[in-house]
């Protein structure tokens, strides 16, 4: 069973969802998550893709992960929607991470995120965006 189809995950998150947050400090704003794939980045970002649909808040999220296959299969349901974009890479690749920076347009320790994506060099070819992959990628 995938995890999305299990009805207690759903109350957890619609429990989650309903907290009294100061969730308005995210509208409109972009969110990196690394560790994507694992549990409590999978979960966070079940939960912020959830308050997008049902309260549009307008949060758009960067997913970092290694594995383009297992991350099409955990968020299929986000994975065309224009406030999702997945990132493959590892957090360990520090050139990769730069390109990643570069990709979401964030700028890495201080750097200017055009010399970010120039200094990437081929790096960003390993880059997926969800608009552009697929999970054979």
């Amino acid at each position: 069973m995938r995890l999305l189809e299990s009805e207690l995950y759903q109350k957890d998150l619609a429990a989650v969802t309903s907290l009294d947050l100061p969730w308005d400090r995210l509208a409109g704003r972009s969110v990196m998550i690394s560790g994507a794939t694992g549990m409590i980045g999978s979960t966070l970002i079940h939960v912020l893709m959830k308050k997008n649909r049902e309260d549009g808040l307008g949060c758009h999220i960067y997913a970092l992960g290694r594995n383009v296959s297992k991350a099409h299969s955990r968020f299929q349901e986000c994975w065309d929607d224009k406030d999702f974009t997945f990132i493959q890479c590892d957090i360990d690749d520090e050139d990769g991470m730069r390109a990643a920076f570069a990709a979401a347009g964030l700028t890495a320790a201080g750097e200017k995120a055009e010399a970010a994506s120039a200094g990437a060099g081929d790096q960003r070819t390993r880059l997926t965006r969800s608009e552009r992959s697929s999970p054979t990628s």
